[in-house]
């Protein structure tokens, strides 16, 4: 009786493209709401409401620390509010705000100034900012531009694509605002000043896509289309920028579709391909691995939804999308950048997610610090938080929530179902060396898998295949509970097993491996 072991269940996550009999024994063929880390499969945690509840529903979020206060703004359709602690402010352009689920909201920050885009109003700015303060129109631009469909920060310029003037939308038309000076924003938008630095490009039409967003890569600024990516480049002189085509017949799914990764790279979705790329070459992360999964599930009618959201604490970028017949983004795909696997997460009706520091915790006022003068070594009106922790916040835009990601073991109170599964597992032994020997040609009989695991209990469903590829018949699930069981038998034969592990309560388990015990019955 061989006993096979399989380690290291979690270096290769989930392949879905590839027919399951292909794969080696590590690899899963499906999975749901885990994560593979340290060579092992773990449980994803859940989410939480914070902040809660927030006044309007969330189709955008921004992350705006301001001195000692770290807030988050909140963009509704028609109002904007900022929160920290448990404090709600309407924070709404006095004329109002009105924004539609059909553009997203752009932005961000520049010299410490919150910029706000919603791609028909004027680009708002919250300066000063602060709870009590509202958005006002950004200086100088409305003398040039009635509107912007795009607005990104580069450097100490503010970048604008896909403008409008006069009622004329000019999809292709780059327009840069003048060098803005240290802590303030740029006081004109004026390309026919010839005291001033700010100016206009057309070179985005050479190609007919239009423009869909923009993130800066070291000294560049990537520019995103729908059929290319262009690169801008700072120069100074006459022509201040350089904007180029760097590679062709690539563009970006929709808005929001990109991330800044480690080491000078973009995590980008295209119409049909996840790539990574250094603005020179781009390769492919998700062929052979989920590619086909991904986007058959992709829901193309409601794709302004879809966004990528970095998770740098786990190592990980989401891509946010809607499945099926989803009206909002209920699925992620996680991709570990540093292992290269894959895996799925469920999500609420999110419209956006972004990265800060995600604290409840008011600041502590005058009147609540009860400590003694000479016994109190807090620094007044010190900066509240350090490092800017990079939390996952989702706009649960259609329960009007927002809600921590990677916070309890639940979403949000309600338990979820997690699982991890591999089919086709035609084992039949080992090598001296230890490699797992696969051979469906010949019959075995399963006797019992050994499972190292920790944590809370689990289910486990055993089942066999009579042939390869064949349907699965599963025997009735077991709990094992780590610490307190060893194995679950299993008696049955086939040419290859089916093994499932799975949870749908409020818990938490990793899985480190697993063994199985092995009676070779002979070939066919």
């Amino acid at each position: 009786m061989p006993m096979v072991d399989v380690n290291g269940v979690g270096r290769f996550g989930i392949v879905s493209d590839i027919d399951a009999f292909e794969l080696p024994p590590e690899v899963w063929s499906d999975g749901n709401n885990v994560r593979f880390q340290d060579g092992k499969v773990k449980k994803m945690p859940g989410q939480s409401a914070v902040f809660d509840p927030p006044s309007v529903a969330p189709y955008a979020l921004f992350p705006a620390p301001q001195n000692s206060v770290f807030y988050w703004i909140y963009c509704g359709l028609s109002a904007v509010y900022n929160v920290t602690g448990s404090t709600h402010d309407d924070m709404t352009h006095a004329s109002g705000v009105n924004a539609v689920n059909t553009i997203p909201w752009t932005g961000g920050m520049f010299n410490g100034v919150m910029i706000l885009n919603n791609g028909i109003d004027t680009p708002m700015m919250w300066n000063p900012g602060g709870a009590g303060n509202n958005l006002v129109d950004l200086t100088g631009f409305a003398a040039r531009a009635d509107a912007c469909r795009i607005m990104r920060p580069f450097e100490n310029y503010l970048m604008a694509f896909d403008v409008t003037i006069s009622g004329v939308r000019y999809p292709y038309l780059t327009k840069w605002s003048q060098l803005a000076d240290p802590g303030a924003v740029p006081t004109s938008w004026d390309e026919t000043d010839a005291t001033k630095d700010a100016g206009d490009s057309p070179k985005l039409a050479d190609t007919p896509g239009y423009v869909l967003d923009a993130l800066p890569l070291g000294n560049n600024l990537v520019i995103y289309k729908e059929d290319a990516i262009f690169g801008c480049q700072h120069i100074g002189g006459q022509f201040i920028f350089r904007i180029w085509k760097a590679i062709q017949e690539v563009g970006m799914l929709t808005h929001r579709c990109m991330c800044a990764l480690p080491k000078g790279r973009h995590f980008v979705v295209t119409n049909d391909d996840i790539i990574v790329h250094n603005l020179s070459s781009a390769e492919s992360i998700i062929d052979k691995q989920v590619k086909r999964n991904v986007f058959n599930e992709l829901d193309v009618s409601q794709i302004i939804a879809a966004h990528v959201v970095p998770n740098y604490a786990q190592k990980e970028v989401w891509f946010c999308y809607p499945s099926g017949a989803a009206t909002w983004c209920d699925k992620a795909l996680i991709w570990h950048y540093i292992d290269g696997t894959f895996s799925y997460r469920d999500l609420p009706g999110t419209f956006h997610a972004n990265i800060g520091l995600v604290d409840e915790a008011a600041d502590e006022t005058w009147d609540a610090d009860n400590e003694a003068w000479d016994d109190d070594v807090t620094i007044w009106d010190d900066r509240a938080f350090e490092g800017l922790t990079r939390d996952v916040l989702l706009a649960d835009t259609v329960n009007t929530k927002l809600l921590r990601a990677d916070e309890t073991e639940q979403f949000n109170g309600t338990n979820m179902t997690a699982f991890v599964e591999r089919t086709d597992l035609g084992i039949a032994g080992q090598d001296r060396e230890g490699n797992i020997k696969v051979d469906y040609a010949i019959r075995k009989m399963f006797r019992a898998v050994w499972i190292r695991a920790t944590g809370s209990p689990f289910k486990v469903k055993l089942g066999t295949q009579q042939v390869r590829g064949g349907a699965v018949t599963w025997q009735t699930e077991r709990t094992f509970t780590p610490g307190t069981d060893d194995k679950v038998d299993f008696i049955k034969s086939g040419v290859s097993i089916a093994i499932h592990f799975e949870s749908t309560d409020n818990s938490s388990w990793t899985i480190e491996g697993y063994s199985l015990d092995i009676e070779l019955l002979g070939k066919f």
